[in-house]
């Protein structure tokens, strides 16, 4: 989506364009929520604004990065994309993600000043940018749009950012359109839940999102305007989860409406929703209890890639009468915390593929793309999370070892009947 652009004549066109306006639609609006580019683009066209993008060269803006503390990659996302911008010499940048704003207004100048290139950029908000054509009347209302509408105030467009009134301005030039407030609105504004609190603990972002939405009922609102695609993300998964009927709609699409464009097919609700339970299931998946229940699965592999002395070991125990084995298991099961984390980065190779498979199995609706990806995410994915896992990982997951073994699952895969175990 952050490759399209408007010819004169206003055909969709491709290409690598050069200018000193740019347009950077941010990930989510370009993977996710692509009406917000679409319509962001639109605008700028009604408007004559000519602009340039980065088009697939358009890295992530490294804002996750810098707050993860992983310097070194938000460095390296911000060289990326100063150098891309200076190679198409933009100097007016107009965004549409709140997130990406704050990358660029905020930190951009410092790691620019880091990585020892300039930073003569100017960075501006749809929003801003959208409330100065109206200002200037350059945009024509073609389209009467009968909605009440209340505006969610995101924190980094807000309180990060202080943008507050040229959404309102905007909006309220709209014919038919009523801007009702929240109680709680502004510098007060309630926040969306955080897609990162859905992530870590949806119970607690649910308690918090249906706060932000009851208030928009309250204040009359028949839709909730907003310009962060993740605030806009987390309160259509949250209104779902919660079932708040209450759509989220966002500014750049109402702004398209008035201007006469057919926006209705473009609702990517259904969508956000859909990604959101993909994610919610990797992220079950990749979880201490989804981890151990794949590794309960691939206890079979686990064994086949200890080396080779060890497994021939535990092979033997499983063999030995109960009256040995069973205090044998045992002290395995006390040594599984402390020698798990020590074999697994050896043995992880051997076990990608199995548990690529799982993986797959436990997101039957994965998208095409992510499974195309699997087979070179999982390993990476994989080393980032067990080591800090392991070991709790280990202490469930022995017993069902154990268990296994002493049920003849000793058995070598390669079907060697001298390592056999009677069942």
């Amino acid at each position: 989506v952050n490759t399209i652009v408007f010819d004169k004549t206003g055909t969709l066109t491709r290409g690598k364009p050069e200018g000193p306006v740019g347009y950077w639609a941010g990930c989510t609006a370009s993977f996710i929520e692509q009406d917000i580019a679409r319509n962001a683009a639109r605008i700028l066209h009604e408007g004559g604004v000519d602009f340039a993008y980065l088009g697939q060269d358009e890295a992530c803006c490294g804002i996750p990065m810098a707050m993860a503390g992983l310097t070194d990659q938000f460095l390296a996302a911000a060289r990326h994309n100063l150098e891309q911008l200076a190679e198409r010499g933009i100097k007016d940048l107009i965004m549409s993600c709140p997130g990406c704003w704050v990358a660029f207004s905020h930190y951009y100048p410092e790691a620019a000043r880091q990585l020892g290139m300039p930073y003569e950029i100017r960075i501006r908000h749809i929003t801003e940018v959208t409330a100065e054509l109206v200002a200037e009347g350059r945009l024509k209302w073609r389209k009467p749009v009968d909605r009440t509408l209340t505006w969610h105030d995101s924190c980094h467009i807000g309180r990060h950012g202080g943008i507050y009134e040229p959404p309102r301005q905007a909006l309220s030039s709209i014919p038919g359109l009523r801007l009702v407030e929240c109680a709680h609105n502004r510098e007060d504004g309630l926040c969306c839940g955080s897609v990162l609190t859905r992530i870590s603990d949806p119970a607690v972002s649910d308690t918090i999102v249906v706060e932000r939405l009851a208030e928009a009922v309250q204040a009359g609102a028949d839709a909730i305007a907003a310009t962060c695609p993740c605030c806009e993300f987390q309160m259509r998964v949250g209104a779902k989860a919660t079932g708040v009927d209450l759509p989220v709609v966002d500014f750049a699409t109402i702004v398209a409406e008035a201007l006469g464009y057919d926006t209705a097919a473009e609702d990517p609700t259904a969508h956000v929703n859909y990604m959101w339970g993909v994610f919610h299931q990797a992220i079950q998946a990749m979880g201490v209890d989804g981890v151990v229940d794949m590794m309960g699965k691939m206890l079979p592999e686990i064994i086949d890639a200890m080396p080779p002395a060890m497994a021939s070991m535990m092979r033997g125990v499983g063999r030995m009468p109960g009256a040995v084995r069973d205090p044998s298991f045992g002290a395995m099961e006390r040594m599984m915390p402390v020698m798990m984390p020590m074999l697994f980065p050896a043995m992880m190779p051997k076990l990608m593929a199995r548990a690529t498979e799982l993986m797959k199995e436990a997101i039957p609706d994965m998208p095409e793309a992510m499974a195309r990806n699997l087979p070179d995410m999982m390993p990476q994915v994989m080393a980032r999370i067990m080591p800090g896992m392991l070991a709790e990982v280990a202490v469930r997951l022995a017993p069902e070892m154990t268990k296994h073994m002493g049920k003849g699952g000793g058995r070598r895969r390669d079907g060697d009947e001298d390592d056999q175990v009677a069942t």
